[in-house]
């Protein structure tokens, strides 16, 4: 029971802040919510995007993996055994003589790994025997001086091939090479549960480059240039808003738009309009949704919204003129036309040429139409 007790106050907890942030979006953004409503507008956008960004992360794990798999491979074919040995491959002897420690030349010992780590375990205190020839005579002598040369072995790691066969080695290694394969089966299990992971899951994935992502997207520019911009991608990061935010929208309008209605909205933002004839249903919403400025620069027409704005001009005047520039610049005869017959049908004529000559200075030019 104190289980599904927890359960419940956490997802009341979960549910009341996404609808604050929803409440807060709305407030700060309500053009950006209008359209958020429709499956349009930056947060969609955002939320459009995670298909790509899941494919993303899919292929930025799927070299990891290579990578974990090719170092397994480079350490299974390596023939050295110890660094030691890689040393000893590596480490070059003076050109004009010879090391010795402890007395000892290099032939001294069985092989020259053994030789190293006694250069090794004497803290690379050595005697460098230099080849010098006599003054009166043509003889090469011997001549021997103290040297550390730790810093030579330090040198090797500054070259690519000793680093590598380094890795090689160390992934030799049980432990480390337990490590790598626990490693590549993790990201096996990573790329399976991505698919079904949220959208707040993907952006806060280590993959992501948030930033570099926000960057790209498109986004109407006063709402980058607001204060609050950085809230949007909190609320989004933090899912806070999330993909099932239809559940919150019907807190807002109690006449929501129908799918029809959404349809000829998105169209319009996605620059691909219905056709003028297309019927539309929820007048007092649409209009709610579309500036006088977006009349004009989406160069709206449509038959059902032109004959709702003229028959309300008491109330959307700008609207109306709007509408009647934008079939002036269209050169739409036939769109005037139709809108003509809906009004002759209703006996209104009277009316439409009225608002006809107020709004257009170009009457005359239909009038061979009536």
């Amino acid at each position: 029971m104190g289980f599904l007790i927890s359960v419940r106050i956490n997802y009341r907890i979960c549910h009341n802040n996404k609808l604050l942030a929803t409440i807060i979006y709305k407030n700060l953004f309500p053009k950006d919510f209008s359209k958020f409503q429709l499956g349009i507008g930056f947060i969609n956008e955002i939320f459009s995007k995670k298909s790509s960004l899941i494919q993303d992360i899919i292929e930025k794990i799927e070299k990891q993996i290579s990578n974990l798999e090719k170092q397994l491979e480079d350490s299974e074919i390596e023939t050295l055994n110890s660094v030691n040995e890689l040393d000893a491959l590596f480490l070059k002897n003076p050109t004009d003589g010879f090391y010795t420690v402890n007395e000892k030349k290099e032939s001294d010992f069985e092989n020259r790994s053994d030789f190293i780590a006694a250069i090794k375990n004497n803290s690379f205190d050595v005697k460098q025997a230099t080849y010098t020839s006599g003054y009166y005579s043509s003889e090469l002598k011997t001549t021997l001086s103290a040297k550390n040369i730790s810093g030579i072995f330090e040198e090797l790691k500054d070259k690519k091939e000793y680093l590598v066969k380094l890795n090689n080695l160390n992934n030799k290694e049980s432990t480390k090479r337990t490590n790598l394969i626990n490693k590549k089966e993790e990201l096996k299990l990573r790329m399976e549960k991505v698919y079904s992971e949220s959208m707040s899951d993907v952006l806060l994935s280590s993959e992501i480059d948030l930033n570099d992502f926000i960057n790209k997207l498109e986004c109407d520019e006063n709402l980058i240039k607001s204060p609050y911009f950085d809230l949007i991608i909190f609320i989004v990061r933090e899912g806070l808003i999330d993909e099932n935010y239809t559940d919150y929208l019907t807190y807002f309008y109690e006449n929501n738009l129908n799918i029809e209605d959404k349809e000829f909205l998105r169209g319009i933002y996605d620059r691909r309009p219905k056709e003028w004839t297309y019927s539309l249903t929820n007048f007092d919403r649409i209009t709610t949704e579309l500036s006088v400025e977006e009349l004009i620069r989406f160069k709206v027409l449509n038959l059902d919204l032109s004959i709702f704005y003229i028959e309300n001009m008491d109330k959307y005047d700008s609207e109306v003129t709007a509408i009647f520039n934008v079939i002036r610049n269209s050169e739409s005869s036939v769109y005037i036309l139709d809108i003509y017959e809906r009004f002759k049908e209703e006996k209104k004529l009277l009316n439409f040429f009225g608002i006809l000559e107020s709004k257009c200075s170009y009457v005359n030019k239909w009038h061979i139409f009536f």
